[in-house]
């Protein structure tokens, strides 16, 4: 394995642990924050073209995101 693939690999798992962390500490249920974040990815699809400023980016895109993991 290339050591990029490996580092990769790494970050990305530490990525899951951390995001599994936060929704533990949450008391969100797993299936739940899948079913919230694949329709957040549904809404970018739908409104990436249209969102064109760093505002409305926050507003669509990361508080929404940030509200899936519990957070106000």
């Amino acid at each position: 394995m290339e050591s990029n693939s490996l580092f990769r690999l790494i970050k990305n798992q530490i990525y899951r642990v951390k995001v599994f962390e936060i929704l533990n500490n949450q008391n969100i249920n797993i299936m739940d924050f899948r079913d919230s974040i694949k329709q957040l990815a549904d809404r970018i699809n739908k409104l990436k073209e249209s969102i064109n400023t760093e505002e409305a980016t926050k507003n669509a895109f990361i508080m929404p995101f940030i509200n899936a993991l519990g957070y106000d």
